[in-house]
C-alpha cells in the first residue's frame, strides 16, 4: 500500500513516522523549499521525488508502481521526538521556575 502521493510539505513528518512508500511531487514555486525537501527525503531513501515538470500521468504511474514494488523506506535519519523533547524541556523549565518562587 502506498502511503501518499503529495507535495513535500511540512507534514512530511507523518510519512517518515509511518515509513510507507511515498512519491513526492514538489510544486514549481514560488520558492524552492519543496524541491529541497523532496530531494533530501529522496537522498535519505524515505521517498521518491518526481519534479513537477516531469509528472505526467505515465511517469507518475511509473513512480507509484516503483514505490509499491520496492522495499519499505529507510528509517528517518533524524530524530522525530520533537514533542517529547519539548515536553521535557518545558517540564524542567517549569520545575526550575517553581524553585525560584
Amino acid at each position: 500500500m502506498i502511503e501518499e502521493v503529495s507535495t513535500p510539505a511540512l507534514s512530511s513528518q507523518g510519512m517518515l513516522t509511518f515509513a510507507r512508500p511515498s512519491v513526492l511531487v514538489p510544486r514549481r514555486g514560488p520558492s524552492r523549499e519543496q524541491s529541497i525537501r523532496a530531494d533530501r527525503l529522496a537522498e535519505w531513501g524515505a521517498a521518491s521525488a518526481l519534479p513537477a515538470e516531469q509528472a505526467d500521468a505515465e511517469r507518475l504511474a511509473e513512480a507509484v508502481a516503483t514505490a509499491l514494488d520496492g522495499p519499505l523506506p529507510s528509517p528517518a535519519p533524524v530524530s522525530l521526538a520533537g514533542l517529547d523533547t519539548a515536553v521535557q524541556t518545558f517540564t524542567l523549565a517549569l520545575g526550575e521556575a517553581g524553585a525560584l518562587v
